[in-house]
């Protein structure tokens, strides 16, 4: 499963449009006929939808959900093809945020519902100071046992709602 974010601020049909040709992208990295069926959800779900936002949380226009199956037969291992999604995909679309999030059911059960095995939040009043700490935060992860895999930032105009998320961090284990 596949998070995407636009810039903050993009509108839903902009987002639609980005998301069809990240999926697209998707489709040209794994090669004619592997991807069996994709799956999104763009925006933030309607008031009146009945949608429990447990399941599927989006914090606004400019975000996305994507799954993408591929076929039995293709041969793609999906840890190694999101490996190299995570490197073509922010490239390819410069401003755009990527994570990955398990997508079957055993990972999410054993995580107990989290999107990632680890996330770290960091939020505060003041939007520099937040920045600067998640910076060291991710540097210093970086020179530990774990790796950040990826993170994300939320650009929000108001310095009182702004957050860092250091997610799907890994061990990395001798």
């Amino acid at each position: 499963m596949l998070r995407f974010r636009a810039p903050v601020g993009t509108r839903v049909e902009a987002t639609e449009r980005l998301s069809l040709d990240v999926l697209r992208s998707i489709a040209k990295a794994a090669g004619p006929g592997n991807v069996a069926i994709t799956l999104g959800y763009v925006g933030a779900p309607p008031p009146n939808y009945p949608i429990n936002t447990i399941y599927l949380w989006t914090s606004g226009q400019h975000e996305a959900v994507l799954r993408v199956a591929f076929n039995a037969n293709s041969g793609i291992r999906a840890d190694e093809f999101e490996e190299r999604l995570r490197k073509s995909l922010p490239v390819e679309f410069p401003g755009c945020q990527f994570s990955f999030e398990a997508a079957d059911i055993v990972t999410q059960i054993m995580n107990f519902g989290a999107p990632t095995p680890v996330e770290i939040n960091v939020s505060g009043p003041d939007l520099g100071a937040d920045r600067g700490f998640a910076e060291k935060l991710r540097r210093s992860l970086a020179t530990s046992a774990l790796s950040v895999i990826s993170s994300t930032t939320n650009h929000w105009t108001t310095p009182a709602s702004t957050s860092t998320s250091i997610g799907n961090v890994r061990g990395n284990w001798a």
